[in-house]
């Protein structure tokens, strides 16, 4: 019975499909420049990965200063090391990078524009 209902779903999803209509293509005009919200590690992280692959890259984060709650931890489970082996060198890497644009006690108020 439950072999005989997947058949029957299958069926349902390729007459869908048939139906479908392609998407059309469009194309738009695209900025090299992200912009990466939150300044802990993993915004950190990813500003880093994207400033290297040649784009411009805008880091914003709502407190004054990087690292999220990384400064707040004495110890890192479960090798005990100290966040700011993680965090300084990161910062300074971001830091000195001109494609790199950081941006501390700042919150985005408003979003325009279109997913892509």
């Amino acid at each position: 019975e439950a072999t005989e209902k997947a058949k029957d779903l299958v069926r349902m999803s390729v007459a869908k499909a048939a139906q479908l209509i392609p998407l059309e293509r469009s194309t738009a005009p695209v900025e090299p420049v992200a912009m990466v919200l939150g300044g802990g590690i993993t915004g950190m992280t990813a500003a880093k990965a994207i400033a290297m692959s040649g784009f411009e890259v805008h880091l914003v984060e709502r407190r004054s200063v990087l690292g999220g709650l990384l400064n707040h931890l004495h110890r890192i489970w479960p090798t005990e090391e100290d966040p700011r082996k993680l965090l300084e060198p990161l910062r300074k890497d971001l830091e000195s990078n001109p494609l790199v644009h950081i941006h501390t006690g700042t919150e985005m108020r408003d979003l325009k524009g279109f997913v892509g």
